[in-house]
């Protein structure tokens, strides 16, 4: 793959060090420059007086786009992701522009970049220096532990921004972070879509704290940073994909937390236990359910204190289904809580058992079934009575009979076919990026349909060949000449 790299540098009032780093990268690199000038006071093109930038400037190698206000470091990099796509750059290589990143690494990092041209390249920075802030190291390893926990993925420098992001999978991406918070959205959600992220150590320099201009705000962008971890660990807790024996414990944990008596208790423990076993949150609450039925309440509780007291040793003569009222039932629980608690962990933990020894059973059943069918290979599709009765239709009422049979089928492909149908999708996207989400879907359909067509053509062109009984079906070759033009240039 040759790649086509643009160094982004957005910078928001740092009149000190722009001028200096964007000439350092003139100077280590033979690559196109954009500057997003993030609505700083001063204009960043007011500072660009030495010759060797405007020189950059004049030939276009360097290029300034400011805004008229300030609207954020992930807002700068989104502008500056769609502005060289438009330009057909593949990749896009950020640099803080602070002087915080040195220059001098981008070779090292871009060496990686060439290697693995599809992934996501972070510089892990080095903090060891003296002027490194503790809050900076420990806002690391907290983010750190974040993307682990969301992702399953180790990242060594998650707030690092001296990174190359592959162009191909964000042009069609919408995010929603508009400040520092945008570079842990971009790192999560392209792990999510199995981009794989790879660390390069690099050299950093921190100022002394005296000098040091930061615009990251300790309390707005922290919570930020907060909500934004909160949304991904709960899409993560109801989404996440896990093994079978996983998805069993789940359900299996499940059921023993619906039998305990904490009822109205039960979402938030559910929730807790998901946090800190990393469950799935939608598995674990449907195992909880087991007790809302209404004829299980009764008979859960009831189990559940009978077994509690045999477990204690107390004799109890007091039917429980004698109790006629709501009070009674709760004044009868109340008077047994510690036998109902016992019980409820004791039959909840067999129930738990079975429930999850079930689950996984039918799980290991329907994957073994799963995989034993023949996967599509892109030819054939439909069934071998689908398609007999496509040819039979074809070759005795014809063509246009079987057009009007894909009015049925395709509907069916869109549905039924995601992954041709999301490769449709991004390719209108990239083509007509300016249509609406409705008028996309007309044109997949209509691709699909022509596409019919094109098959269908084919099979009655091999009817037609072998019999003498059809006159009207003719083909003629057509656009041979532009391949012999472009083999004799």
């Amino acid at each position: 793959m040759i790649l086509r790299v643009c160094v982004c540098i957005p910078t928001y009032n740092n009149p000190k060090t722009i001028a200096v780093v964007t000439e350092q990268v003139l100077a280590e690199t033979q690559l196109p420059i954009l500057v997003i000038d993030d609505g700083s006071t001063i204009s960043v093109l007011d500072l660009f007086n030495t010759e060797n930038l405007k020189s950059a400037l004049r030939s276009g190698r360097l290029e300034v786009l400011r805004f008229q206000k300030n609207l954020g470091k992930g807002v700068a990099l989104q502008t500056a992701i769609k502005h060289s796509v438009k330009r057909g750059f593949t990749h896009l290589f950020s640099v803080d522009g602070d002087g915080q990143h040195l220059p001098k690494e981008i070779p090292h990092v871009l060496k990686q970049a060439k290697l693995f041209p599809w992934d996501l390249i972070v510089g892990a920075r080095k903090l060891q220096s003296e002027n490194v802030p503790g809050i900076s190291k420990f806002g690391r390893s907290f983010s750190n532990f974040w993307v682990r926990f969301q992702t399953d993925n180790t990242v060594k420098d998650s707030q690092s921004g001296f990174r190359v992001y592959p162009l191909f999978y964000l042009q069609n991406m919408n995010f929603f972070c508009k400040s520092f918070d945008f570079e842990i959205e971009v790192l999560v959600r392209l792990i999510w879509k199995n981009v794989a992220v790879r660390d390069v150590d690099i050299e950093v320099y921190y100022p002394p704290a005296s000098e040091r201009v930061s615009h990251f705000d300790k309390f707005w962008d922290n919570v930020r940073i907060s909500m934004l971890n909160t949304l991904f660990v709960v899409v993560t807790l109801l989404k996440s994909k896990r093994k079978p024996h996983e998805s069993a414990t789940a359900i299996g944990l499940g059921v023993l937390i619906g039998c305990t008596p904490f009822y109205g208790l039960h979402t938030l423990i559910v929730a807790a236990v998901s946090f800190l076993f990393r469950l799935n949150a939608g598995v674990l609450f449907l195992g909880s359910q087991v007790s809302i039925p209404p004829p299980l309440v009764p008979l859960v509780v009831f189990l559940s204190i009978k077994i509690g007291n045999r477990i204690r040793n107390i004799q109890d003569n007091v039917s429980f289904f004698q109790k006629q009222s709501f009070h009674a039932w709760i004044e009868f629980g109340r008077s047994h809580f510690l036998s109902w608690l016992v019980g409820s962990l004791a039959l909840g933990t067999v129930l738990g058992l079975f429930a999850g020894l079930g689950f996984y059973a039918v799980s290991l059943r329907l994957r073994k079934n799963s995989s034993s069918r023949p996967s599509w290979s892109g030819k054939i599709r439909g069934g071998t009575l689908g398609n007999a009765f496509l040819k039979f239709v074809l070759d005795k009422v014809g063509i246009r009979a079987g057009y009007f049979c894909l009015l049925f089928i395709v509907p069916y492909f869109y549905f039924f076919a995601p992954t041709a149908r999301r490769a449709l999708q991004e390719y209108w996207t990239i083509l007509e990026p300016q249509q609406s989400w409705l008028k996309r879907q007309e044109n997949i359909l209509e691709h699909f349909f022509r596409f019919g067509q094109i098959l269908m053509d084919r099979v009655c062109q091999n009817f037609w060949q072998r019999s003498q009984s059809h006159k009207s079906f003719v083909s003629y070759p057509h656009g041979v000449e532009n391949i012999r033009n472009l083999d004799q240039n």
